[in-house]
């Protein structure tokens, strides 16, 4: 699944370690064809710490990888299938020095692990590389509109990425195809629409940081991108006390105290919720693009996964997943040779069609399970997945998530949750300054 006990995105990924801009611009990416990745030593042996466990589907699509590659150009590569946890792992490691040459994980947590004490390396010699066999750099088959999610301070890409993750309030297309040609365009059409159908959405409440994705959109869609992260940032707390974020925390109260969460939405563990939602037991879900494959096994056949965008939204949360090569890496040129021939059409593709991803390759159609996600990301503006909370230590496991599901769960209201989050906030501050 794509969360953590400390966060949500990835599948049990790792909370993040630093707090860092999450801005950045996109300078250094290009490169030229004629550029090369730096030459290995032929007979090499690099060491991929992977974020993958060795039953999932995208293990399988990068042991195919990797054999391939090997047979190419006779580099090893060992890979150690250390799960969402890899860069806890990595942490200690970065002191000691004693680092894997490649891993991989999504970019907020690397920049959070890797980049904030500069412990990266730049990648602009992989982006300008040649792709195997294609005449294109791997700047030009991605990471396109993703770029701002993958450059540090100075501009230079820190992570080259192979996935594409996105939310959506997901549906069964067969139980409500009208929805297609007429999704809610505001906040008052969505619960009307809910209103109209009696409507349940399902949520594993247990899972503070699901619960949270409804708040944090509906502030995103008031306050536009970028501005939920400054108010997490203030070191007084009292910025969630300002007039403009009232409209938005009115809203999710109503939906708190409106009774449109489905039954165990809050009594249950997960993933108990969105696999009712899956067998018909609840209408929408709000999710990231890991929903269809987590959930395929409870759906009915006829089942089509489609995905509402939330309403108001004019931009789209995404992340993205892929690789990076710690700054003390024994095999440094050997990792970027790898990570050039992974960006090959032919071996993404089992990203699309046996991991049901979207890959950053715009030439890879998306699994049809994610078409409405995919359409998203590619027609409105990208911001940072939950809105850059994660980029905040462990901020939104200590303040923010304990707090909203007392909020979103209905046992405060919108007036509490503002006090209350503003203390917390101000404490964590005044420890973590």
């Amino acid at each position: 699944m794509m969360r953590r006990s400390v966060s949500h995105r990835l599948p049990r990924a790792m909370v993040i370690l630093a707090a860092v801009a999450v801005t950045a611009s996109a300078c250094g990416i290009e490169g030229t064809k004629n550029s090369k990745v730096g030459a290995p030593e032929p007979g090499e042996t690099i060491t991929y710490w992977s974020m993958w466990e060795e039953n999932e589907p995208q293990a399988t699509v990068i042991k195919e990888a990797i054999t391939a590659f090997t047979k190419e150009t006779a580099i090893q590569v060992k890979v150690e299938w250390q799960g969402r946890k890899v860069l806890q792992k990595l942490t200690p490691a970065l002191r000691s020095g004693d680092v894997p040459d490649l891993v991989d994980q999504d970019g907020n947590s690397v920049r959070g692990a890797m980049v904030a004490n500069g412990q990266h390396h730049d990648l602009s010699a992989v982006m300008s590389a040649q792709v195997p066999g294609e005449g294109k750099t791997v700047a030009e088959v991605g990471p396109g509109r993703y770029r701002d999610l993958i450059t540090d301070s100075a501009g230079k890409p820190f992570l080259v990425p192979y996935e594409a993750l996105g939310y959506g309030i997901f549906y069964n297309g067969a139980k409500h195809p009208e929805l297609a040609a007429a999704s809610p365009a505001t906040w008052d059409d969505f619960i009307a629409m809910l209103d109209g159908r009696k409507a349940k959405v399902a949520l594993d409440g247990d899972i503070g940081s699901y619960a949270a994705l409804w708040t944090v959109h509906a502030l995103g869609a008031e306050l536009g991108a970028g501005k939920v992260r400054e108010l997490a940032a203030d070191k007084t707390g009292g910025a969630w006390s300002g007039p403009q974020v009232r409209p938005a925390l009115e809203r999710i109260e109503k939906l708190a105290k409106g009774g449109y969460f489905a039954p165990g939405s809050f009594g249950s563990k997960f993933p108990a919720m969105q696999e009712k939602w899956a067998a018909g037991q609840a209408d929408f879900l709000l999710m990231g693009s890991w929903a269809p494959s987590e959930t395929q096994k409870s759906a009915p056949q006829d089942f089509q996964y489609r995905a509402l965008p939330f309403p108001g939204m004019s931009a789209v949360q995404a992340a993205v997943i892929g690789f990076a090569v710690p700054k003390r890496a024994a095999h440094p040129a050997a990792a970027e040779r790898f990570i050039a021939s992974f960006m090959k059409k032919e071996r993404m593709q089992g990203l699309a069609t046996v991991a049901l991803n979207i890959t950053t390759r715009p030439d890879i159609p998306a699994p049809e399970q994610l078409a409405d996600i995919a359409r998203q990301l590619t027609n409105k503006p990208v911001t940072p997945f939950y809105e850059g909370l994660d980029t905040l230590g462990t901020y939104p496991i200590e303040v923010f998530e304990p707090v909203h599901t007392e909020f979103l769960s209905g046992k405060i209201t919108a007036a509490e949750f503002v006090t209350r989050l503003g203390e917390k906030q101000a404490e964590f501050w005044k420890k973590n300054s």
